[in-house]
C-alpha cells in the first residue's frame, strides 16, 4: 500500500538582476510573482529610489507603507531598509536604485587656505 504525500504550494518566487553600478550609484532590477517579497540590501547610504515598472507593490520602509502602481516612484530617506512585496494576482516589475550619499561642497577660499 502507497501513501499519497500532497505537495504543498511552492512559495512566491522572485527574480533580481544587478544592472547599474557607476558613479556611486547601484540598481537592481526585481521581477516578484504574486505574493513574493524581496528585501532590499541593507541601507541605503544616499537614500532609496523604488519604481514600479509593471504591476502593484507594497514598499514598507520602517512603520510606513506606500501602494505604488506602474509608473510610481517612492523616494526613500538616506540609511532607510524596505521590503517590496507584490499585493497582486500579476507579476510586477521593481527598479530599486541606490543612490550615494550627498557630497559635500567645500569653500574654494577654505581649500585654497588648506593647501597653503
Amino acid at each position: 500500500m502507497s501513501t499519497t504525500i500532497p505537495l504543498s504550494e511552492s512559495p512566491p518566487w522572485s527574480l533580481s538582476k544587478h544592472i547599474l553600478d557607476q558613479d556611486g550609484l547601484s540598481g537592481a532590477l526585481h521581477l516578484l510573482a504574486p505574493g513574493a517579497e524581496q528585501l532590499c540590501p541593507g541601507p541605503a547610504p544616499g537614500g532609496r529610489l523604488v519604481f514600479v515598472v509593471a504591476g502593484s507593490v507594497t514598499v514598507q520602509s520602517g512603520r510606513t507603507h506606500y501602494i505604488l502602481q506602474p509608473e510610481e516612484t517612492v523616494l526613500l530617506a538616506a540609511g532607510s531598509v524596505c521590503t517590496v512585496r507584490n499585493h497582486e494576482t500579476g507579476l510586477a516589475k521593481v527598479l530599486v536604485v541606490d543612490l550615494a550619499p550627498p557630497r559635500v561642497m567645500r569653500d574654494p577660499a577654505l581649500t585654497t587656505l588648506l593647501r597653503g
